[in-house]
């Protein structure tokens, strides 16, 4: 009997621990579900948050990237300043400013240059020069134009009273390569503001005219005064 009773006793005992065991592991499931979810949750919510932040950053990206290309669309040049246009009368009065230090330049040369061919050169100058002033005058006359100074006017002016306080300080062959550099650089300038400025801004026929007829002159200059300036260096 006491078997029994030791033997039914410890059947409950097992029975008891065995429930116990599976309400135990009932009441934790709740738990590691809780966990389990929340972990799934986080990680979600982690893949979630990532790929709003991958959008947002390509979204911000893209719209820089149009705005900055928007920006390159609507940036246009800068129109360059145009010349200002001469009149007659400017163009009458750079034409005599040019006229009159080409002839007091070749009036020094005339008294202190060394070599012939100078001299014969400063001569010209004071001929043709002279000549193409006084036609310049008489048409200006005829025209009612009278001469209007500009900057160009007295930037002449002024550099030619500069070159010649530079010459009178020369003498000899030195004289003489001072005076033919200067006129080469002053005919190849001449040329220029003949072909760039005068003739395409003067209204006057007649003005026009006298340009145009008077530039193979300036050209025959200029070729004339480089043969020399060679033959001078060539000499040293």
């Amino acid at each position: 009997m006491m078997f029994g009773k030791s033997f039914g006793m410890a059947l409950v005992f097992a029975v008891v621990a065995c429930g116990g065991s599976n309400n135990e592991q009932q009441a934790k499931s709740p738990e590691m579900q809780t966990t389990t979810t929340g972990a799934s949750a986080d990680n979600s919510m982690k893949g979630t948050s990532s790929d709003t932040s991958s959008m947002n950053g390509s979204s911000m990206n893209g719209t820089s990237n149009d705005m900055q290309q928007q920006s390159g669309m609507t940036q246009q040049p800068q129109p360059q300043p145009t010349a200002p246009q001469l009149t007659d009368a400017q163009i009458a009065a750079i034409t005599d400013a040019a006229n009159k230090g080409e002839i007091e330049q070749a009036k020094l040369a005339v008294r202190k240059a060394k070599d012939p061919q100078v001299k014969a050169f400063a001569q010209m100058m004071i001929d043709h020069h002279g000549t193409e002033q006084k036609k310049e005058q008489q048409l200006a006359t005829t025209l009612s134009l009278t001469p209007e100074t500009t900057h160009t006017s007295t930037q002449l002016q002024t550099d030619s009273q500069n070159a010649i306080s530079s010459l009178s300080s020369q003498n000899g062959a030195d004289f003489d390569k001072a005076y033919m550099d200067l006129q080469v650089k002053e005919h190849k300038d001449v040329l220029d503001a003949i072909d760039n400025k005068l003739i395409p801004n003067a209204k006057n026929a007649q003005l026009k005219s006298a340009l145009e007829a008077f530039r193979p002159k300036v050209q025959e200059h200029l070729q004339k005064a480089q043969e020399i300036q060679q033959k001078l260096g060539a000499t040293k």
